[in-house]
C-alpha cells in the first residue's frame, strides 16, 4: 500500500521541478484531470470555485516556499511508511495550491497527492477501461433512530445525553465500518473520498473479490443492526464502475452519480433477505418495552441492552474529546460501545489514553437538561429546537463546478471531496467556535437584556455533513441560528446558504414530536414563495422569512418596540403597559386575518393615541426621551400597518410583537430572566 504513496509523491515532486514525467503516472493524472505545474500559489477556500467567476487575488508563492514543498514531497517519497507518516506530510503540504485558475487555486498538494494515489491504486494504472468502483454507503433510518426516544420516570436518564449519544455513536459506526472494510480489501484512508453524516463514498478496485467483499460486509452489518435495533437502521450501498477519465468529464460524472443514486434507492426497496425477515418475525417471547426507545427489552429490565450501553458510555460520547481504541473483545470492567464487524459479530469501542481515535467534544451549554435550558431562556420558559441543512447541496455537488470545466480539464471528484470536507469542518469546528463566544457581530434580541460576550445557551445534538440539530434556550437558539446563517453565507462567499426550521416547546414535549415538526418547518423554509431558499420557518410552517428580512425587518421593529416599552411596560398607567401591548397584538392579529376591514385600522390608530405617555415633569430629560421614543413608535407602527407598498410589513410587525411578548413573559417565582 505504502509504495503507491511513495510513487505519487515522487511524481508530484518531478512536476514541481519540471524534470520530466513518470511514464506510468503522467497519463493517468492527465486522464483524471489532475495537473500540477512548476509554480505554487496561495490556497483559497473551495467555495471560490463554485458557480460564476469570483475575482480573487492569486499570487505565486516565493521560490523558497516552492522549494520547501518540493523537498517535502521528495522526503515523503523516501520516508513515508505508515498512516502517521502520511498524515504528517499531508498536513505540511496543505497550504500550497497547485495553480492559479479557479479550480487549481482551491486544490492543495495534499489533496492532489491523496486523490492521485487513490486513483492509481483503485485503477491499478488502467486508464482506458472502467477499472474502478465508486461506492456509496448510506445509513437509512437515522432520524427515526435518534428521535424515537422518550423520558421515563422508571429510569434516571437525561434526554439530551441520550440524543447526543445516539447521534455520536452513529458517526462512530460509519467511520469504523468503513475503516475495517478498507483494511480488509488492502486499501487505506486515502481511498475514502468522504465519510460523515451517515454517508460515505469510497473508490475501490473493480473486481469480483471487491464486489463480493462489499456484499458480505453489508450483509454482516445489517444482520448486526437487526439484532440490535430491529428495523430502525439499515446500511444501504450502491456501486458504479468508472474510469479515471469519468472524473474530468462533466456528463460522465453526472451519470455516475445518477447511477449511484438509483442503486442506493433499489437497495432500500429490497432491504432484507427471506432469512432476515424470518429472524425479524421470530422476535417474540418474554420481552417488555424499553422505557426510552420502546423496542424490546429483556423481561424484568427497564432498558434494552443498546440504551443501557449508551447511557453508561454517554460521558465519553457527550463530554470533551477523548481518545478511544477499538477492540475485538469487551473490557472486563468499565463502559464501552458495541459496534458491528464487517466479518460478523461485534467489536468494542473503549476509552483508552493511548488510543489513536477520538470521539465526543460537541459544544454543550452548561445547562445539562431540557428543563434547565428552558429556565435559562429570557421571558417565556421554553426550549428552542433547530433543524437546518445546506440549500441545493446535491445539485451543487453534481453541477456546481460546471463553469470550471469550460476552462480546462479538472478532476470533479477531487473538488467534490474538498467541498465535502470543508462543509464538515465548518459544522464540526467553526460552528462550535461560533457558539462558544458571542461578539459585537452576534445577534441579540432587543429587550432580552443579554449584553456582554457570553457562550450561547445552546447544545449541539448533531452537526455533520450538511445537517445541524441544536437545542437551547429559545431566545439564544434563535440568535445563534441567525449568526450561523450569516456566518455560513459570508464564509462561502455567498455561494451557499442554509435554511432552517425553529420551534419553541415546553421542556417535556415529546422528542419525536419536536424533531418531526421542526423538520416540517425546515421543509417549509426551503419552499419559500420566491424559490430562493436561504430562509427560516419560525415556530410554525406559515411564518417563513429570509434570514436577512428577520435581522433587518423583524429585529428592527423589535428595537422600535423596546425603545418605547422599556420605559413604560411595568406601569400600566403610563399608556404603554402590558395590557396595551396585548391589545396591540390582538389588533394586529385581527387586521392580518381581515385585511380589508378598515375599521380595524381606525381602532389601531386610536390605540396608538391612547398609548401616549402622560407628562409628569419630574424628570424633563427622561420625559423628552420617552416622548421621542413614543413618536417614533407611533409613526413607525402606523406606517407598517398601512403598508402601502404591500411589502409584508404587517406580518413582520406581528412576528416582532409576538417575540417581544415572549421576552417579557414573567417566569416562575417572578424572575424576569432565566438562570445562566
Amino acid at each position: 500500500m505504502t509504495t503507491v504513496w511513495n510513487q505519487t509523491a515522487r511524481y508530484l515532486a518531478l512536476c514541481l521541478r519540471g524534470e520530466g514525467q513518470d511514464d506510468a503516472l503522467h497519463p493517468l493524472a492527465q486522464a483524471a484531470g489532475i495537473s500540477v505545474g512548476s509554480r505554487l500559489y496561495r490556497r483559497h477556500e473551495i467555495y471560490t470555485a463554485l458557480g460564476q467567476e469570483t475575482r480573487s487575488d492569486v499570487e505565486p508563492l516565493e521560490q523558497a516556499d516552492a522549494d520547501c514543498a518540493c523537498a517535502l514531497l521528495t522526503q515523503a517519497a523516501e520516508d513515508c511508511r505508515t498512516a502517521a507518516d502520511r498524515m504528517k506530510y499531508a498536513q505540511a503540504l496543505t497550504p500550497y495550491a497547485v495553480g492559479a485558475d479557479r479550480a487549481a487555486h482551491c486544490i492543495s498538494l495534499r489533496d492532489c497527492w491523496r486523490m492521485l494515489t487513490a486513483i492509481a491504486r483503485a485503477s491499478k494504472g488502467n486508464i482506458e477501461e472502467k477499472s474502478m468502483l465508486l461506492c456509496a454507503l448510506d445509513f437509512s433510518g437515522i432520524q427515526s433512530y435518534i428521535y424515537t426516544i422518550s423520558a421515563s420516570q422508571r429510569v434516571n436518564t437525561n434526554t439530551m445525553d441520550i440524543l447526543r449519544s445516539r447521534s455520536t455513536s452513529l458517526g462512530i459506526l460509519m467511520e469504523e465500518i468503513v475503516a475495517e472494510f478498507m483494511q480488509s480489501i488492502g486499501l487505506d484512508e486515502g481511498n475514502i473520498i468522504y465519510s460523515g453524516g451517515g454517508d460515505a463514498y469510497l473508490l475501490l478496485h473493480n473486481d469480483e473479490e471487491t464486489v463480493q467483499a462489499l456484499r458480505q460486509a453489508a450483509a454482516h452489518v445489517n444482520e448486526w443492526l437487526i439484532a440490535q435495533t430491529g428495523t430502525a437502521l439499515y446500511l444501504s450501498y450502491g456501486a458504479a464502475a468508472c474510469a479515471p477519465g469519468d472524473f474530468s468529464d462533466p456528463e460522465a460524472y453526472r451519470a455516475l452519480f445518477r447511477t449511484l443514486t438509483e442503486r442506493i434507492a433499489r437497495t432500500k426497496l429490497n432491504r432484507y433477505t427471506p432469512a432476515q425477515i424470518q429472524t425479524l418475525n421470530r422476535r417474540h417471547g418474554a420481552y417488555r418495552e424499553c422505557a426510552i426507545c420502546h423496542r424490546p427489552a429483556e423481561d424484568g429490565k427497564a432498558l434494552c441492552a443498546s440504551c443501557a450501553e449508551l447511557i453508561a458510555f454517554s460521558d465519553v460520547l457527550t463530554g470533551s474529546r477523548q481518545t478511544v481504541s477499538v477492540r475485538s473483545a469487551p473490557p472486563a470492567s468499565g463502559a464501552y460501545l458495541t459496534i458491528p464487524s464487517i466479518r460478523g459479530g461485534s467489536r468494542y469501542v473503549v476509552p483508552d489514553p493511548a488510543g489513536e481515535k477520538t470521539c465526543g467534544g460537541l459544544y454543550a451549554a452548561k445547562q445539562k437538561t431540557l428543563d434547565a435550558l428552558a429556565y435559562a431562556s429570557v421571558g417565556i420558559e421554553r426550549i428552542g429546537v433547530l433543524r437546518a441543512d445546506v440549500d441545493n447541496l446535491g445539485q451543487t455537488f453534481i453541477s456546481g463546478f460546471a463553469a470550471l470545466t469550460e476552462q480546462g480539464s479538472v478532476n470533479l471528484l477531487l473538488l467534490t471531496a474538498i467541498l465535502s470536507r470543508a462543509l464538515t469542518e465548518y459544522f464540526s469546528v467553526r460552528l462550535e467556535q461560533l457558539l462558544k463566544k458571542t461578539d459585537r457581530n452576534s445577534m441579540t434580541l432587543p429587550g432580552s437584556g443579554r449584553g456582554d460576550a457570553h457562550s450561547r445557551i445552546v447544545t449541539t445534538i448533531y452537526a455533520g455533513g450538511d445537517d445541524v440539530f441544536l437545542i437551547g434556550a429559545w431566545d439564544e437558539l434563535l440568535c445563534a441560528a441567525c449568526d450561523m446563517a450569516r456566518d455560513f453565507y459570508e464564509y462561502t462567499g455567498g455561494k451557499l446558504s442554509v435554511s432552517a426550521g425553529i420551534g419553541m416547546y415546553q421542556a417535556n414535549y415529546p422528542v419525536f414530536g419536536f424533531a418531526h415538526e421542526t423538520g416540517d418547518m425546515e421543509s417549509a423554509a426551503k419552499e419559500i414563495a420566491d424559490g430562493t431558499k436561504n430562509a427560516l420557518a419560525l415556530f410554525e410552517e406559515s411564518t417563513v422569512v429570509h434570514w436577512q428580512d428577520f435581522s433587518e425587518q423583524i429585529v428592527r421593529k423589535m428595537e422600535v418596540l423596546d425603545a418605547y416599552f422599556r420605559f413604560t411596560l411595568d406601569d400600566n398607567n403610563q399608556g404603554g403597559g402590558t395590557s396595551f401591548l396585548f391589545n396591540l397584538k390582538t389588533l394586529i392579529d385581527e387586521m392580518l386575518d381581515q385585511p380589508d376591514k378598515k375599521i380595524d385600522l381606525a381602532r389601531f390608530a386610536y390605540l396608538l393615541a391612547r398609548m401616549e405617555p402622560k407628562k409628569k415633569n419630574d424628570n424633563p430629560e427622561q420625559e423628552k426621551e420617552i416622548t421621542d421614543a413614543y413618536r417614533k413608535f407611533r409613526d413607525n407602527l402606523y406606517n407598517w400597518m398601512v403598508d402601502k407598498d404591500q411589502t409584508g410589513q404587517r406580518k413582520h410587525l406581528q412576528t416582532a410583537v409576538n417575540l417581544y411578548l415572549y421576552l417579557k413573559r414573567k417566569k416562575r417565582g417572578g424572575g424576569k430572566h432565566g438562570k445562566n
